[in-house]
């Protein structure tokens, strides 16, 4: 990638506080905590050095931060979370490709709206929560709104369990407006 490319560090800066509400050092911590995912890039030291914000690292960071932020726990959330399948309502309950983006998989349907503007801007917002293993999102469709959902099979029985006996759920959701907004900013950095 040429000079003009977006770095993390001037990502987490733009829209760390406004839009993911983690301070740039918190985002940094965790920055080097997903550094062992496959597809997470490296920097290089130096004057211009820094990761580059791909959209496969702004896609890491993201669901990290949606499933549980700058925590030495994210390790393994993270890949959990972006390997969430989505889901057919019950009772059939069966893996089918996401409405809006066609992914299978959370972590690139997450991919795919943040390389298509047109995608985030139908986005009304994505949910993680946090405890039982589940994910969606939602979107304008038609004059209403569609939702995909991705979910383990285990997530699937913790969110029946918790259905009958009230039990909440740790959610952390980020809005359509700020996925279009970093989609832009990251279509724009690559000219």
């Amino acid at each position: 990638m040429g000079s003009s490319a977006l770095k993390l560090k001037d990502f987490y800066s733009l829209f760390g506080e406004r839009l993911l509400g983690s301070s740039a050092p918190d985002l940094y911590e965790l920055q080097r905590e997903l550094q062992h995912l496959p597809g997470f890039p490296h920097g290089r030291p130096g004057p211009g050095g820094g990761a580059d914000a791909t959209h496969e690292a702004v896609t890491m960071i993201l669901v990290a931060t949606l499933a549980g932020g700058p925590r030495r726990q994210t390790q393994l959330t993270t890949p959990a979370t972006l390997a969430l399948p989505t889901w057919t309502d019950e009772p059939t309950a069966r893996p089918v490709a996401c409405g809006l983006t066609s992914a299978k998989i959370f972590g690139y349907a997450i991919l795919a709206i943040l390389r298509d503007a047109g995608l985030a801007a139908r986005v009304r917002q994505v949910i993680v929560c946090r405890d039982w293993g589940e994910a969606a999102i939602a979107w304008e469709v038609d004059g209403g709104i569609r939702e995909s959902v991705f979910k383990d099979a285990e997530g699937n029985r913790r969110s029946e369990a918790a259905d009958r006996d009230g039990t909440l759920c740790g959610l952390a959701r980020i809005g359509g407006a700020a996925l279009l907004e970093i989609a832009r900013d990251l279509h724009g950095a690559r000219g």
